[in-house]
């Protein structure tokens, strides 16, 4: 095992992130009622709805979160840096695709939530690109 340090630095904001998306408030769908309004309904990351009315980025971001904890988890236990590779490209998959709908649809379909889980995300980025280190060992 690593460090306390590691574990924290790789799996704290990951996990917390992983607890925002399972919040019924995360992903935006707009259902048309009258030409003029709209119905808006707010559903978990984890749900199914949205990506079944083309709002993919929730649930990509969900499922790349939940793989991002396990690299981070497995990194800081053994510490191979091919871990840290894969614990900093789904990092950086999960924060696109957590931006992707307010890319794609604008920020009236970026809840507070969702905003929460894409900063949260953007710090981990900062964290695993800035301050995990790999360690590599030098072949004598």
């Amino acid at each position: 095992m690593r460090s306390a340090r590691t574990l924290l630095l790789s799996c704290g904001l990951p996990a917390a992130a992983l607890l925002l998306e399972t919040l019924p408030k995360g992903a935006v769908c707009k259902f048309a009622d009258v030409p003029d309004s709209a119905i808006i309904k707010t559903y978990s990351y984890f749900s199914l709805t949205p990506f079944g009315y083309a709002n993919f980025g929730p649930l990509i971001a969900a499922v790349l979160t939940a793989a991002m904890l396990i690299a981070g988890i497995l990194y800081s236990l053994n510490g191979k840096n091919g871990l840290l590779t894969a614990h900093r490209c789904l990092t950086a998959a999960a924060l696109g695709a957590s931006a992707l709908p307010a890319v794609m649809f604008g920020t009236e379909y970026l809840t507070d939530v969702g905003a929460m889980i894409t900063l949260t995300l953007a710090a981990q980025a900062i964290i695993s690109f800035i301050f995990l280190r790999k360690t590599a060992k030098k072949a004598v």
